[in-house]
């Protein structure tokens, strides 16, 4: 507690005194566990979808690596991350991703999340094909 005038004797009277009470804390803490009750879940959430887009537009990538791949090479089989230059996880950790199969002709795609990302995502693997055939969560 503040006091800004103190009598003779050096104290305060109660008038005088400055600050917060333990009704007006209560209060403030009340507002601040509501505000975090409400914004933490919309955050996680946001952030999922954020990395559930990052990790769309990665198997965007990797398909038109592998597309590139295909022209060079008249067929998909052999390709590897490595040789299309491209990154088989999202740089935050949240999908990584895996080449399911490979033919002549034909390619299948798959992004994995982890197992944080499942937990606050109601999507799960994510797949793009050869055909642009994409998964029911795009």
């Amino acid at each position: 507690m503040l006091c800004t005038r103190k009598t003779i004797s050096g104290h305060c009277t109660p008038t005088q005194l400055l600050g917060f009470n333990l009704i007006e804390l209560m209060v403030v803490i009340a507002i601040m566990s509501l505000l975090s009750v409400i914004a933490i879940p919309v955050y996680t959430s946001h952030l999922a979808k954020t990395n559930r887009l990052a990790a769309e537009q990665q198997l965007i990538r990797i398909a038109t690596a592998l597309e590139r791949y295909q022209i060079e090479h008249q067929t998909y089989i052999g390709a590897t991350f490595e040789q299309l230059k491209e990154n088989n996880q999202i740089s935050n950790g949240s999908y990584h991703f895996e080449i399911i199969s490979l033919t002549q002709n034909n390619f299948v795609l798959q992004a994995i999340p982890n197992d944080k990302q499942k937990s606050h995502d109601s999507c799960n693997n994510l797949q793009l094909d050869s055909d642009g055939k994409k998964s029911s969560c795009w």
